[in-house]
């Protein structure tokens, strides 16, 4: 199950495009230590002995020992982050782009002035970005990797034999999971000399190495599919 998960999420990864700018580090540490150790120690001893016979001894002997230890540590740590800071101060500054230099040549496109230009009507007249199609294939693979790993993986029990049946069912969906699967090639290898696609008859079988996806990991995902609505 495990192999499966990863194997899909592979497959996922591969088929998308994604930029993501790394977040400024944010570590601050500070560590202060203090050790004070007072140690006084006082021994008086008084000794007097008296002998009255005929004459008289008195010994008096005082002993005072003061011992003072004081020991302090202070240990001060502190880690700043300097690229934090650095890009805290650049987000508050406020960018102003000096465009008077620059002007618009008299056949540009203008979609934010379209009356302005000498274009034909466009969809994007409106200065805003529309979708070529309401259906974009790439958040379908999201959402049926996502539909696979509740049906399988992320499965609170243990998944049914109709639970791999409906899996495979998303997975090759149109231009699903699966297609991509299909048309998975190495460039480590050679491709084929006539041009031909992975995903053409016949191609996989001649060129297994190049064609990974349709002649070696098609073959594992469909052998575990089948164990799994077999029930092994």
């Amino acid at each position: 199950m495990k192999f499966l998960q990863l194997l899909l999420l592979i497959l996922l990864v591969m088929a998308a495009s994604a930029c993501k700018e790394d977040d400024p580090a944010d570590s601050s540490d500070t560590d202060t230590d203090t050790d004070t150790d007072t140690d006084t120690d006082t021994d008086t001893d008084t000794d007097t002995d008296t002998d009255t016979d005929t004459d008289t001894d008195t010994d008096t002997d005082t002993d005072t020992d003061t011992d003072t230890d004081t020991d302090t540590d202070t240990d001060t740590d502190t880690d700043t982050d300097t690229d934090r800071d650095a890009c805290a101060a650049d987000a508050a500054e406020t960018y102003e782009e000096d465009i008077s230099a620059c002007s618009a040549e008299a056949t540009d496109y203008l979609p934010a002035a379209p009356d302005d230009d000498t274009w034909d009507a466009c969809i994007t007249d409106d200065n805003a970005w529309h979708r070529i199609e309401e259906s974009v294939s790439s958040i379908a693979r999201v959402e049926a990797y996502d539909a696979v790993g509740a049906l399988l993986w992320n499965n609170p029990a243990v998944p049914s034999a109709q639970d791999f049946i409906d899996a495979r069912i998303l997975l090759d969906a149109e231009e699903g999971l699966g297609s991509r699967v299909d048309r998975r090639y190495d460039v480590h290898y050679a491709p084929p000399g006539d041009g031909a696609a992975c995903d053409e008859e016949g191609v996989a079988e001649l060129h297994p190495d190049y064609c990974v996806g349709p002649a070696l990991l098609r073959p594992v995902l469909n052998d575990a599919f089948v164990a799994g609505a077999g029930g092994t």
